[in-house]
């Protein structure tokens, strides 16, 4: 098996059948480093066109409503163009080239130890490097990809398929404990990424008997960077793991390196890194990221948040990550986003929308929220709502930035 999803088994032969009629068709219209955006879906068809498009040189930029503008040719070696996920601005094109492909794959094997006996459960879309990244490296281990777009089926699907090994976001996980335990309980690991595993949604897991493992990468690294040790039973924080073989991380402080445990801005350097946005001047080295975090004496990555969530309120600098953090660590919270909104008062304020579980009293869940924050921290204003997220799972903070934003 190569591809399964509800209705269908695809072989290896099948796949490379399919893989290879379509690259004859394109042969003609297509020309190595063309890029070609790609409508996707979490299905056979979108996989097939992705593939052929790699195997007759083209680019394919794969996205899922809105078509991109992007110039004609990628550059030399390129082998996909991923947008980043926009979860705090607007998407920026990141070329991946083969080389960047092979090192995270081979990267994320030593750690997973996937072989041709593993199913992949995929969730994430396609247009995702989260997504994209569990075909390849089903693929490259001969293993087979589930493809199962998340939703209210996912647990049949995961019961029918039986997969070894999945890849999901904190939302699905807590939702896949709420409506099937069992069936979350049944793969071997589950790898939870895309945003912060929280304590309270970790040892909830380990309750019902899923070691939920915490993963950290981005597009610009071709996915993982850092995963736990599968067989390790994570509490959950700002603890993800080890850094993966072949990756150079270090933490960077505006006096220089920072120390064991010593929180700044993690850099990135390996095989597996991206050489420039397509936007942007190529770039060699490591890459200096938008996020801070800390390496531990034994080498395991932490990260806290992002440089650019810091916010001035009041004349006190507030981390919007910290409050988001701490308020999901109470009670009765599912999940939170915390965005801070230009204000004539406060210059910024900090505005919160808080989903709660069912049994919740929102009032309880505010008073607590002054209880465990200084003063200057507890958000100006609190909702208790949905909170909207991305095709990728991730907390669609623009939404909420906007949403504030007009009252």
């Amino acid at each position: 098996m190569a591809l399964v999803t509800d209705s269908d088994v695809v072989t290896y032969a099948d796949l490379d059948r399919q893989v290879a009629f379509r690259s004859r068709s394109l042969a003609g219209r297509v020309s190595t480093g063309t890029i070609v955006p790609v409508s996707v879906r979490l299905d056979v068809a979108s996989v097939v066109e992705l593939l052929a498009l790699m195997r007759t040189g083209a680019v394919a930029a794969p996205y899922a409503k809105v078509r991109p503008n992007l110039p004609t040719m990628a550059p030399e070696g390129t082998a996909l163009c991923i947008a980043t996920s926009g979860s705090t601005g607007v998407p920026r094109i990141v070329p991946l080239s083969f080389g960047n492909l092979s090192a995270s794959i081979a990267a994320s094997r030593v750690r997973l130890r996937n072989g041709s006996d593993d199913r992949w459960l995929a969730t994430l879309p396609l247009h995702h490097i989260g997504g994209i990244s569990v075909v390849l490296r089903s693929l490259e281990a001969g293993g087979a990809a589930v493809l199962s777009p998340f939703g209210t089926r996912t647990a049949s699907a995961i019961d029918q398929a039986a997969p070894t090994i999945a890849s999901v976001v904190p939302t699905m996980a807590y939702r896949l404990l709420e409506q099937s335990p069992d069936s979350l309980a049944s793969i071997g690991i589950v790898l939870t990424g895309g945003a912060r595993l929280t304590r309270r949604l970790a040892r909830r897991a380990l309750e019902r008997g899923v070691a939920l493992l915490p993963t950290y990468g981005m597009t610009e690294t071709a996915s993982q960077i850092a995963t736990a040790v599968p067989g390790s039973r994570e509490t959950g924080g700002d603890l993800i793991g080890p850094v993966l073989e072949g990756f150079s991380v270090s933490i960077w402080t505006p006096e220089g390196p920072a120390e064991p445990g010593e929180a700044g801005v993690i850099e990135v350097d390996g095989p597996a890194v991206f050489s420039g946005y397509l936007d942007a001047p190529s770039r060699r080295g490591a890459h200096r990221t938008s996020d801070l975090g800390f390496l531990d004496a034994d080498g395991s990555l932490g990260v806290i948040g992002r440089i650019d969530d810091v916010v001035m309120t009041g004349g006190e600098n507030v981390s919007l990550s910290h409050v988001a953090q701490t308020i999901e660590d109470l009670t009765g919270v599912r999940e939170v986003a915390v965005v801070g909104v230009a204000d004539h008062e406060w210059g910024t304020a900090i505005c919160a929308l808080i989903e709660l579980e069912p049994e919740a009293r929102p009032n309880n869940v505010t008073d607590e929220i002054a209880d465990v924050l200084d003063d200057h921290a507890v958000p100006k204003r609190m909702e208790v709502g949905a909170v909207p997220l991305l095709e990728n799972g991730k907390a669609d903070l623009v939404a909420v930035r906007r949403h504030f934003d007009v009252r």
